[in-house]
C-alpha cells in the first residue's frame, strides 16, 4: 500500500481516550435535573456527534426544561475544569504511530467535532505541537460532522488531493463526515462505538497500531 499523502486523525477516541470522561461529565450534569444517562444511551445518542448537537439531542430525549445552549455552556465549562487538571490520556498506540508519521514526514491535521481547546491541549502535553500543525474543530465551521465541512477545510488547508489521502476515525458520524469530503477512512472503534454502521470505511482495525501496520509498514 502506498504511503498517505495526508493524513486526518480524529481527536476524541481515535487519539485520546476521552469518552468516558465525555460520558462521566453528561451522566452528572444530566443527573442534576433527574436525568439518567446510560452507557447504551450515549453510546447511540452522543458518543461521536459535537457538544451543540448532544447539547440539542438531550433536551429533546429527556424532555428537559432548561435550554440547548445551558446544556453546551456548562458542559463545556466542565470540561475545561477537567483539561485544567491535565491532559485526556492517549489511546493505546497513539504516540507510537504520530512518531512513525512524524518520522515518514507525512503532514497531519486533526479533525475534530470536539473543541480547540482540547485538542491543542492534547498537542502540548504530549509535544506533538511541530509534528501536527493543524486542528480543525467544531468551532472553525458552520457545520460540524457528520457533516463534511471541517473536513473539506483541512484539505483545503493542507492543499492535498483527498484522495492520495487517508482519514482516522472511531465513530459513525466522524466516517461518514470524511467519506463524504472524499477522502478514504479507516475506522478504530472504541467499546462504545463498535456496534455502529461502518460499511463504508475503507477499513476496520482492532487498534491504533495494528492500523499502523497496515497502512504505514511499507
Amino acid at each position: 500500500m502506498r504511503l498517505p499523502s495526508a493524513i486526518f486523525f480524529d481527536h476524541d477516541g481515535t487519539l485520546v481516550d476521552s469518552e468516558g470522561v465525555h460520558f462521566s461529565i453528561w451522566r452528572s450534569l444530566l443527573e442534576e435535573h433527574d436525568c439518567e444517562l446510560t452507557s447504551r444511551l450515549y453510546a447511540e445518542m452522543m458518543a461521536g456527534i459535537p457538544l451543540r448537537q448532544n447539547a440539542i439531542d438531550a433536551v429533546r430525549h429527556f424532555n428537559m426544561s432548561v435550554s440547548a445552549d445551558y446544556l453546551e455552556e456548562e458542559k463545556l465549562a466542565r470540561l475545561k475544569a477537567f483539561l485544567a487538571q491535565g491532559a485526556l490520556p492517549l489511546m493505546p498506540g497513539a504516540k507510537e504511530v504520530i512518531d512513525q508519521c512524524a518520522n515518514l514526514r507525512i503532514p497531519m491535521a486533526i479533525v475534530t467535532g470536539g473543541s480547540g481547546f482540547a485538542a491543542r491541549r492534547t498537542l502540548e502535553t504530549y509535544g506533538w505541537t511541530d509534528k501536527i500543525r493543524l486542528i480543525i474543530a467544531a468551532e472553525d465551521v458552520v457545520h460540524s460532522k457528520p457533516a463534511p465541512d471541517c473536513y473539506l477545510a483541512a484539505i483545503a488547508k493542507l492543499n492535498v488531493d483527498p484522495t492520495t489521502a487517508c482519514a482516522v476515525e472511531d465513530t459513525q458520524p466522524g466516517l461518514q463526515a470524511a467519506v463524504s469530503a472524499g477522502l478514504p477512512c479507516d475506522v478504530v472503534p472504541t467499546g462504545l462505538s463498535s456496534s455502529q454502521d461502518f460499511s463504508v470505511a475503507r477499513a476496520r482495525y482492532s487498534s491504533l497500531s495494528a492500523w499502523s501496520h497496515a497502512v504505514l509498514s511499507n
